[in-house]
């Protein structure tokens, strides 16, 4: 049973770090040997456009820090080309599920940068097929989820959001205000995901999103990936075992689009999960649901199957 993961953060650390992935890297989240070893088949590879300073977030040269990363990653899959490919469209797709190798899809995790239609055809060029309407934070077309005022869409994002869905791109509402996520709804474009969230009754983050509205983005067709993080289960003393119940339960309410968005590589040791230390735990976290009530063909949908057929459907 392989994975498709919607959301890891490994190109904005290697952009940082020069670490050769294909051997064992123990102070991060995975390489290749723990990705295979995890049993990962495609991973949404998130570029992350904001920069730290001073406990704050900026936008500094975004678009700039894109091409610089897109083309390193181009890199890092040349290097490594017996391992990973990148995965542009649906050819891709087939050519890697039919193959041994892991696909690579990029994805932009905000907007911050593009401010006109000609900047957005230019991101799609560069490979980008996993688009990001915020960071938390407001971006110039939408507001975050720790923006102290939700604004929803800006204008500018009321008109370049058709744009993006015409052009192509899966429209990621992850870091998205409530505002935000209620206003995408309700337009009439291609079914947007959440790339990496937590799903809670009573989230006490914006962060993390409710069961209303888990179920408003399923039923219009779009998918919410499952971070593997004490912060999406608002628990600090979340481990292996309670992860594995909560997934359970997840998967028995919601028929189906309910995936996986690990954000490995995206968040610090305070917050991860005991057991799910690195990628290659996967494995075994799949192999606990297996024990559980839930039938094998749930998990699979879970695992790869609902996120295959979206991708299936939506890439051009």
């Amino acid at each position: 049973m392989f994975v498709v993961d919607w959301h890891q953060d490994f190109i904005t650390q290697l952009q940082y770090l020069n670490r050769d992935i294909q051997t064992v890297v123990k102070d991060l989240h995975g390489d290749i040997p723990s990705w295979r070893a995890g049993n990962f088949k495609i991973i949404v590879g998130a570029i992350f456009s904001l920069k730290r300073h001073w406990g704050e977030y900026h936008s500094e040269a975004p678009i700039k820090h894109l091409i610089r990363c897109a083309e390193r990653t181009r890199e890092l899959i040349e290097s490594h080309q017996n391992h990973l490919m990148l995965i542009e469209n649906k050819i891709d797709l087939e050519k890697c599920l039919n193959s041994d190798k892991i696909g690579i899809l990029l994805g932009f995790e905000g907007t911050y940068g593009i401010h006109d239609r000609w900047t957005l055809k230019a991101v799609w060029r560069l490979g980008v097929r996993v688009l990001g309407l915020t960071w938390n934070y407001m971006s110039p077309w939408a507001s975050g989820a720790r923006d102290e005022y939700d604004a929803g869409l800006s204008p500018l994002g009321r008109k370049l959001l058709p744009l993006a869905t015409d052009i192509g791109f899966i429209i990621d509402l992850a870091h998205s205000s409530p505002e935000t996520i209620k206003q995408v709804l309700d337009m009439d474009i291609r079914p947007p995901i959440v790339s990496h969230t937590g799903i809670l009754r009573n989230p006490e983050t914006r962060r993390n999103i409710s069961f209303e509205t888990a179920e408003r983005i399923i039923d219009k067709g779009g998918l919410i990936g499952i971070a593997l993080a004490k912060l999406f289960f608002e628990d600090e003393k979340m481990d292996f075992y309670k992860t594995v119940e909560e997934i359970s339960n997840l998967l028995t309410h919601f028929e189906g689009g309910i995936v996986v968005g690990t954000d490995f590589f995206g968040f610090g040791k305070d917050d991860t999960i005991t057991g799910l230390e690195r990628v290659d735990k996967m494995r075994e976290l799949l192999t606990e649901l297996e024990k559980s009530h839930l039938r094998q063909t749930r998990i699979a949908r879970f695992a790869s199957g609902d996120s295959i057929d979206y991708l299936k459907r939506y890439l051009p």
